[in-house]
């Protein structure tokens, strides 16, 4: 029954082996193969077998438990899973064979205890192993070499009760019997154990793969913050307790300010840097019940359970001085633009994030390096349109793109501007607007004749001619002689679409580096 038993574990264990590709699973398998050849062998010498034997099949039981503890050390990453003791143990079971050669009584004893010996071998290996094995599993392999401790320690002293019997231990009825029955339970025992730790590693590892794709899925790899997916499933979360239990709930959007010169002038390494720099700063200055985002690129998001509008805005001057103030290596200062505003309860995910978008527009156009609030009241009045300047619309030249990206946002000013406001409070407005495109066409110009630009003579009269009917709208509209939705007409239609559009598109083969081929499509608005 033994040879059975171990031959149909070997069997398995070979089977799970070349199944999984697993080395420790080898090692298991050729333990009990050594289980196997060692039980042969004491069958086939009967009862009184020779010395060689014997030694043989002690030895291959020793090396049975020696392998058992060798996979499982393997299979935990030991650096040296075969340690040289091993090697020590099997001399001093060797040297016991000899010495004991022709004292069955004493060779079974000490084989007994050497029994044990290796048994604590194999809960040595486990302890070593103790973070990366399950609790249950871990309980389980101490209770089963417990038990295979105490059994063989059972049969040493069996062996010893019989000493003075004038027959040999291994002889007497009740000690073979013993002997043969608890060889048995424990080949199958040791066998579901392996095979249970197997699965429980396996377990183990699946279960670490998916906590790291569920990291990778929520968290941002360069500065370790949650990601957009992320952060929307958190938002929402945060705007359905705030509905349930009334309390105030803030964003703070932040945007690096020109950041594209940084990695521009000092390589994408350095930008990198900058990033995880300020992601680390903004993370410190915020309580631990608010979260921080990677919104996307160099945006961040800041969510603010708990904390109304004016506690955000404290918030955000905190971050936005904290960043002002940092000195990055090589690169030097680089601040940042942030917005704020505070959720409406019943208000939808896609409006709130609109808004806070709106407010740090409101603070790029306020100069950067500032702090713009938006409440949800005064975005009830926001335009319901955004421009955007899109990359068939892009000169090639950065001073040129960035000018009319310039333009767009001031009269994204306009657009955004209660219908009603008075004409007292639009004089700065259009200040701003109109030095912006004298500047805008005086560079725009100098940059035309150095390219020789065929049409340039033409094109400046156009300039001339739209600075005109600027300053005369304006002076109508800062009259109160003017509507202000007729204003915003003329700065879309002829300031923005139409001279860009139909004008300035003209001269790009000549200032494009790299850029998409083909007319125009036009200006986007979309929804903010």
């Amino acid at each position: 029954m033994l040879i059975l038993v171990s031959a149909a574990v070997a069997l398995i264990a070979v089977a799970f082996a070349a199944f999984r590709r697993e080395r420790s699973l080898y090692i298991y398998a050729a333990a009990y193969v050594c289980a196997g050849l060692g039980s042969t062998i004491m069958l086939w010498q009967g009862s009184r077998g020779s010395l060689l034997s014997v030694s043989a099949a002690s030895l291959l039981d020793a090396a049975f438990q020696l392998c058992l503890a060798w996979g499982l050390r393997t299979s935990l990453g030991h650096p040296r899973p075969w340690p040289r003791r091993f090697g020590l143990y099997l001399a001093i079971c060797l040297l016991c064979q000899i010495l004991f050669g022709g004292a069955s009584m004493l060779r079974a004893a000490s084989m007994s205890l050497f029994a044990i010996l290796l048994a604590a071998e194999f809960l040595v290996a486990l302890e070593g192993g103790r973070p990366t094995i399950a609790a249950f599993m871990r309980r389980s392999a101490w209770v089963v070499a417990l038990v295979y401790m105490g059994g063989f320690m059972l049969r040493f002293i069996l062996i010893l009760a019989f000493r003075d019997s004038g027959a040999m231990a291994m002889d007497q009825d009740l000690v073979g019997s013993y002997t043969v029955g608890l060889l048995v339970f424990f080949s199958v025992l040791w066998g579901g154990l392996v095979i249970g730790l197997d699965i429980s590693a396996l377990l183990g590892e699946l279960e670490r793969r998916n906590r790291s794709l569920a990291e990778l899925a929520t968290t941002d790899k360069l500065t370790g913050l949650g990601n957009r997916h992320h952060l929307e499933s958190v938002v929402a979360a945060e705007m359905e307790r705030a509905g349930r239990y009334p309390q105030p709930l803030s964003l703070v959007l932040l945007d690096l300010d020109h950041f594209k010169h940084v990695n521009d002038a000092w390589g994408h390494e350095r930008g990198d840097g900058v990033l995880v720099r300020a992601a680390s700063l903004s993370r410190g200055m915020i309580r631990d019940t608010d979260r921080i985002f990677r919104w996307g690129g160099e945006e961040f998001l800041v969510l603010a359970p708990h904390t109304d509008l004016d506690g955000a805005a404290v918030l955000a001057e905190k971050i936005r001085r904290a960043l002002s103030d940092e000195l990055h290596p090589k690169v030097g200062t680089v601040t940042a633009s942030l917005g704020v505003t505070q959720w409406k309860p019943g208000e939808g995910l896609g409006e709130l994030f609109r808004r806070v978008d709106r407010a740090l527009y409101r603070a790029k156009r306020g100069g950067r390096n500032r702090v713009a609030c938006l409440g949800p009241e005064e975005y009830s009045q926001q335009s319901l349109v955004r421009l955007e300047l899109q990359a068939e619309l892009e000169s090639g030249n950065r001073l040129i793109d960035d000018e009319h990206r310039v333009l767009l946002e001031l009269a994204q000013d306009f657009l955004d501007l209660p219908p009603d406001s008075p004409p007292s409070t639009l004089g700065p407005y259009f200040q701003r607007l109109i030095d912006t495109a004298v500047r805008h066409f005086a560079d725009e110009e100098g940059l035309l004749s150095l390219a020789a630009f065929p049409r340039l003579a033409e094109h400046a009269e156009l300039h001339r001619r739209l600075v005109a009917e600027l300053n005369g709208l304006g002076s109508r509209l800062l009259a109160g002689q003017m509507d202000l939705g007729e204003f915003c007409g003329f700065l879309v239609d002829d300031l923005i679409l139409g001279h860009i559009q139909a004008e300035d598109v003209k001269f790009f083969a000549l200032t494009r580096v790299t850029g998409p081929k083909g007319a125009a499509r036009g200006m986007r608005s979309t929804p903010p």
